[in-house]
Formats: C-alpha cells, sequence, structure tokens
C-alpha cells in the first residue's frame, strides 16, 4: 500500500516540477521561484488530496524547495536559494519533495530534481556544453538503475553512478549518489556513497525505494534526482525518469 500511495505521490511531485519550469520568467530570483513552487504545491495538493485519501501535506524538509541558478549550481546540494537572477543562457534546478500525511495513518514523503535551461535570444535548443551536462546525468542514472538489485551493497552503485560523472571529467560531488526515501526524507538504510560508510556496506532491500542524484557541481552545472524501486527482478522508477532537459 505505501509503495502504490508513493508512485502516486512521486508522479504528483513531478508534475509540480513541470508546472514550475513552465512559470519561470528570465530575471526572477532563485528565492522568488522557489516561492512560487509553494503557491503551485498548494493549488495542486488542495485540488486532489481527497481523491487520494491526503488528509495533511507539507513541504518534505525547512528549506525545501532548493532553487539554483547559473553560477550558484556550483554550491552543491542543500545551499540556500537566494537573490540571484536568472538569466538568458543559465542553467537551474529544483530539489523539491512532498510529505504527505494519509487517513490510515501513514506519512510518506518524496525527493526529486529536475534541471532546465533558459534560452538566450534565437536560440531553439541548450548550447553542447550544457547538453553535455545534462546527457551525463542522466547516462549515469540510467547506468545506476541497470545495476541497482536486492542483495548489492550500496557502495557499488555509487561507484558506477559516480564513475560516470568523474569519466567524462568533470569534478567529484561532495556527497552521496543516494539515499533511502519514503517513511523519512532520508530514511535509515543502505546508503548509495563512497565504501568509507558503514551505511554504504548495507545491501539494498527489495521494497526498498532510494535516490539517485548524481552533480556536476560546476557554474551552469546541473543536477537530477530520481525514485527508484528495488523489486525482485531489479530497479524501476517510481514514476516517469527526466530524459529530456527543460527548455524555458
Amino acid at each position: 500500500d505505501d509503495i502504490k500511495k508513493l508512485k502516486v505521490l512521486a508522479s504528483i511531485t513531478d508534475e509540480i516540477l513541470k508546472e514550475s519550469f513552465n512559470e519561470i520568467k528570465e530575471y526572477q530570483t532563485e528565492i522568488e521561484i522557489a516561492q512560487n513552487t509553494k503557491k503551485i504545491m498548494r493549488k495542486y495538493m488542495d485540488n486532489i488530496k481527497e481523491k487520494y485519501n491526503i488528509i495533511d501535506y507539507n513541504l518534505a524538509w525547512d528549506i525545501c524547495p532548493i532553487v539554483l541558478v547559473g553560477k550558484n549550481l556550483k554550491k552543491g546540494g542543500h545551499a540556500l536559494s537566494t537573490d540571484n537572477k536568472i538569466v538568458p543562457g543559465d542553467t537551474i534546478y529544483f530539489d523539491f519533495g512532498i510529505k504527505a500525511v494519509y487517513k490510515d495513518g501513514a506519512i510518506l514523503y518524496t525527493d526529486m530534481q529536475r534541471m532546465g535551461y533558459l534560452l538566450k535570444k534565437n536560440e531553439k535548443h541548450a548550447p553542447d556544453d550544457v547538453e553535455r551536462v545534462f546527457k551525463t546525468l542522466v547516462s549515469s542514472i540510467e547506468c545506476g538503475i541497470k545495476n541497482m538489485k536486492q542483495g548489492i551493497k550500496a557502495y557499488k552503485i555509487d561507484e558506477i553512478v559516480r564513475g560516470k560523472i568523474l569519466k567524462a571529467g568533470y569534478p567529484d560531488y561532495p556527497h552521496a549518489t543516494g539515499h533511502p526515501v519514503g517513511k523519512e526524507v532520508h530514511a535509515s538504510g543502505a546508503l548509495i556513497s563512497p565504501k568509507q560508510s558503514k551505511r554504504a556496506n548495507l545491501k539494498l532491500v527489495e521494497n526498498g525505494v532510494y535516490t539517485l542524484e548524481p552533480r556536476i557541481n560546476i557554474e551552469n552545472g546541473g543536477s537530477i534526482e530520481e525514485m527508484i524501486l528495488i523489486t525482485k527482478n531489479g530497479a524501476i522508477p517510481l514514476c516517469n525518469i527526466q530524459k529530456e532537459l527543460y527548455l524555458i
């Protein structure tokens, strides 16, 4: 039942992020964009919560959503949004999640990231360096998903995903590649991180849900985060994964 709820909640999270990208205007600040996402969430959740037996909802963590633009993409995860304005030629990413309380007492969390690009005048698509960042992130996540299965030690997935980023010539990122999510936004269990962590030596478990969130930690870089379910036969995303860069 919890997995069914999480699948729906992940799809809702994805839809809110899509609408957030659609409403971005050039020269908005990171804070203004984040505030608008909160408004979109409230409107969306108020319309659907009764349908899905949700009695209360909130943002998944205190500084959610995190919005970073252009030069601030170099700051890394869990950085605060600022008055930095998005200008044509900037990449942008959201780190966003929902906490939902259900009538049956379940409390569940999502945690997802999406990446976009604000087109310059006369641009029809993102420049090659931005597309390369995006495609490297997508490829690393897809490789991670292919190798995730019950019983594998978490650090092995970190090595695969992080290795794709490093092999492409980008700098390392100073955080785990993924974590358990569902009962908490950062739940207990196997941490998909370098081998030095004790939790990275724990095994992925069937019916566990884990994020994959590689980052390209440069100015105008990016980050994508997907929620992945471990099944008897491998791993599947909880909702549609991002395969196309959002163009604004």
